[in-house]
């Protein structure tokens, strides 16, 4: 933030009296933009995991919560400056349990933040941009 953004912050938080201050710890981030990342950061939207409820498997409802497996499908949104081998753009498998999630859908997709030590492998489609889009679609969402 700017010195003036920051002013008016200060502004406005010091403008409540104290005893009526109330946190709200489920911030809406959908107005704030991610600036920088620090050290092996990365900023990962989840290919796998729409930012929905629920996802149909094999004709049967899930929650998104029933349907994790143990590892997932992302693609790199933006980097920190320590990282090695990933890049942006590139598609990474990681174990599901690690990262935490950036409260923010990307494109209709869920985003985490993961270590780059987290990450068991930078992987390439073999074939079209489309090819890619239509195997998404059909084998990962499967609806």
């Amino acid at each position: 933030m700017t010195d003036s953004q920051d002013r008016l912050v200060d502004s406005v938080v010091n403008s409540i009296p104290r005893s009526e201050k109330i946190v709200n710890h489920n911030i809406d981030l959908k107005d704030w933009r991610i600036v920088n990342l620090y050290k092996d950061s990365l900023w990962v939207k989840l290919i796998d995991e729409p930012d929905a409820h629920t996802v149909i498997k094999n004709g049967i409802v899930l929650t998104t919560t029933q349907a994790k497996g143990p590892y997932s499908l992302g693609e790199i949104l933006m980097t920190g400056p320590d990282v090695k081998h990933a890049v942006v753009g590139s598609h990474i498998l990681f174990v599901k349990q690690v990262g935490q999630p950036a409260h923010r859908s990307v494109d209709g997709y869920k985003s985490w933040f993961v270590r780059e030590d987290a990450v068991m492998a930078v992987i390439e489609y073999v074939g079209t941009a489309e090819q890619m889009k239509n195997d998404i679609t059909n084998q990962i969402l499967l609806g």
